[in-house]
């Protein structure tokens, strides 16, 4: 990755998905950064000379609309790193249904909306690459996480299946 290349970054305002965009800056990767705290995304962008858009990955049309957007105003994305994520602790039957919807709306959902939204002009063009963030926890079953176990397994399995649909195709 170097100059000239477009990076959209969810999940930006903190923790790895800033640290991505720190990293990607001095290589002169372009970078937006995406958050549901516009805030947050503003400062890493105005840190790392980048943009930034406030949304939440959570919402389909909100991300349908954030890649119309970019796509008009920067151009198709070469790398979409899917980090937004959160977490919550709790055994089974300490977790609500709403705590399981809204994990699974960051974590599941927003890796979906991203690659729905930015996927198809990157398979049209023929090239680039997705980064769908899951976690070791993936591969480790935990009495108290069973929601994120559960989302971050499903990432990576959703993301070994792209691999094989969308790899040939240069993505």
């Amino acid at each position: 990755l170097g100059p000239g290349t477009l990076a959209v970054i969810t999940g930006a305002g903190n923790g790895i998905g800033r640290t991505t965009a720190q990293t990607l800056a001095p290589r002169g990767v372009r970078g937006v950064a995406i958050d549901v705290d516009g805030d947050a995304a503003a400062k890493v962008a105005a840190d790392t000379g980048g943009t930034s858009r406030r949304v939440d990955v959570a919402d389909g049309d909100a991300m349908t609309e954030l890649a119309a957007d970019v796509l008009a105003t920067e151009g198709v994305p070469d790398v979409l790193v899917n980090n937004a994520g959160v977490g919550c602790t709790g055994r089974f039957l300490d977790t609500t249904a709403a705590d399981w919807e809204w994990l699974l709306g960051v974590n599941l959902d927003g890796v979906l909306h991203g690659c729905r939204a930015f996927g198809p002009p990157m398979l049209e063009r023929g090239r680039g690459h997705v980064v769908n963030v899951s976690s070791g926890l993936a591969f480790t079953p935990r009495p108290t996480e069973p929601a994120y176990v559960a989302s971050k397994a499903a990432v990576l399995a959703l993301s070994q299946c792209l691999r094989a649909d969308w790899g040939p195709a240069g993505v």
